[in-house]
């Protein structure tokens, strides 16, 4: 039989694993709506190709003339990447704050660090 304290633990945990799903899909849909939206406004193509581009950092070439299997490859790569960096900022925000005391600069510190992380380093040794 488990005990209180036992139980009240695995409630936080399941808890902050609701919290972290949550947080990963909104971070996650919000910035794919931008990216659409952006690539929609600029381009007046079909934002299809965003999620196909994205797929071909694991299938190359292929994912860019493939069909909507690869466009639901490349969203699922986005959400995968998404829910990363969420797990990632909620491990890191407790040291963040106690450096950086202003929620809105280190919200802006982590999305630089996200931009220059995924365009210098990410995108380039993808495929």
């Amino acid at each position: 039989m488990e005990s209180r304290s036992d139980l009240r633990q695995k409630h936080k945990e399941s808890g902050m694993a609701a919290i972290l799903l949550l947080t990963g899909f909104i971070v996650g849909t919000l910035d794919a709506s931008a990216a659409v939206l952006r690539y929609t406004l600029k381009t007046g193509q079909n934002p299809v190709r965003i999620f196909k581009y994205i797929a071909s950092g694991v299938f190359g070439e292929r994912a860019l003339n493939g069909g909507m299997a690869m466009a639901f490859w490349g969203l699922f790569f986005h959400y995968i990447i998404a829910f990363c960096f969420t797990i990632f900022f909620f491990f890191i925000y407790p040291v963040l704050f106690r450096w950086i005391r202003n929620k809105v600069l280190t919200g802006l510190l982590y999305g630089l660090f996200i931009w220059v992380l995924m365009n210098l380093v990410i995108v380039p040794l993808s495929a």
